[in-house]
């Protein structure tokens, strides 16, 4: 967002480009490690991208084209490709990094979710302080928003380590769009900050993004709501019920 906003482009339009990532996790999930979805998980993925899609759309409007005038010309202050760049890249890396996170914790290799998911990010973290505490030194140091950035980071870490557990227990998909709700409640502080109305584009989305997430959560509500939903499930089972009968019977 940073460069998208030195190049005088749109936050909001390389956001949307980020919005595909649960779409992407639940491709890969499908083709590497064979994972199924059920129809509630096509739903919620389907709701949370229009979320995540409507909001950023939503919020482009109010997003300043900032630009430094030299003599009475604008002149942007870093190339337009390279935030555009970081949108497309970005997915990819989530991607891989869930991938590579569910390979880790599976049976078959064995390393605990928690342990594996605090160890990487306190090397990143030292990483991190390596190049921050000389850069502290020549700049002028604050307080309020070093103990600020502090506790943003622990709810952070806690929030990776929960979507770190949440991949070896369940599709890959699902738990990205669950995270990409993140929007949602973003929107709420910065209405609730400014003392300001969400616009009508935002409230569409925030009814989008919290519809994909109950049904992803408490499908079952949903079934008791909507029969429909339930004969679906149900044909669902029964395909299931049917491929691991023949399974079985190529077995013996």
């Amino acid at each position: 967002m940073y460069f998208a906003t030195e190049a005088g482009i749109n936050v909001g339009v390389v956001t949307v480009i980020w919005s595909v990532n649960p779409l992407l996790m639940a491709l890969a999930d499908r083709i590497i490690y064979g994972t199924k979805l059920k129809y509630y998980h096509y739903i919620g993925l389907l709701a949370i991208t229009i979320c995540t899609v409507i909001i950023a759309l939503a919020g482009a409007g109010k997003t300043a084209v900032p630009a430094v005038e030299v003599i009475g010309i604008q002149k942007k202050l870093c190339p337009a490709w390279i935030p555009v760049l970081f949108g497309l890249v970005t997915p990819c890396m989530f991607t891989t990094n869930g991938m590579f996170t569910k390979k880790v914790l599976s049976p078959e290799v064995g390393f605990d979710a928690s342990n594996i998911s605090f160890s990487a990010y306190f090397l990143v973290n030292i990483l991190v302080l390596c190049a921050a505490i000389p850069y502290w030194i020549n700049v002028s140091f604050d307080q309020y928003l070093f103990w600020l950035g502090g506790v943003g980071a622990i709810i952070n870490t806690l929030g990776l380590v929960s979507i770190q557990n949440a991949l070896k227990l369940g599709p890959a998909g699902p738990v990205s769009a669950i995270a990409a709700t993140s929007c949602i409640l973003l929107v709420i502080i910065e209405a609730a900050k400014h003392a300001k109305m969400v616009s009508t584009g935002e409230l569409i989305g925030l009814i989008f993004g919290v519809y994909g997430a109950m049904i992803l959560v408490i499908p079952e509500k949903f079934e008791v709501c909507f029969p429909c939903f339930a004969k679906i499930e149900s044909a669902e089972s029964k395909e299931e019920d049917q491929e691991l009968n023949a399974k079985l019977n190529d077995q013996n």
